[in-house]
């Protein structure tokens, strides 16, 4: 494994701490073209938020997004700016997934929500080829 490290202080980690920390009390507003309205009726059950930006169409496809935080954390206003930005790059509205998170919910919970909001996306006539995904 190849480490880089980068030289930091006390001082350092006291800033980062301090700007998230500022992040996460005055967090950023959605930019005016973020559309919060549903583009598809079902989620499977999940609850979770249509992010669409600009002129992002459905009949390209979708993004399902799936939040950090260990399954143990959720910061929705992050992830719907996240979501917007997904959204911009790929042209495509996206699912932000709110799945249920432990340890109130224990594994396989977050997967199965997961699961479920695929399902749920592909019962409704959006095939798995117009998924934007890694190549």
């Amino acid at each position: 494994m190849n480490v880089t490290r980068l030289p930091s202080t006390p001082g350092d980690s006291a800033e980062a701490l301090s700007r998230l920390m500022t992040l996460h009390a005055s967090p950023p507003e959605l930019p005016g073209d973020a559309d919060l309205t549903p583009v598809l009726p079902h989620t499977g059950g999940v609850p979770g938020t249509w992010v669409t930006a600009g002129r992002a169409a459905v009949e390209k496809g979708v993004t399902v997004y799936l939040h950090g935080g260990g399954f143990e954390y959720t910061n929705p206003h992050a992830e719907r700016l996240m979501a917007h930005r997904l959204s911009r790059a790929t042209g495509r509205p996206v699912l932000a997934v709110d799945y249920r998170l432990a340890p109130a919910h224990r594994y396989p919970a977050a997967l199965d929500d997961a699961v479920a909001a695929y399902r749920s996306l592909l019962g409704q006539g959006v095939p798995a080829s117009r998924w934007a995904r890694r190549r």
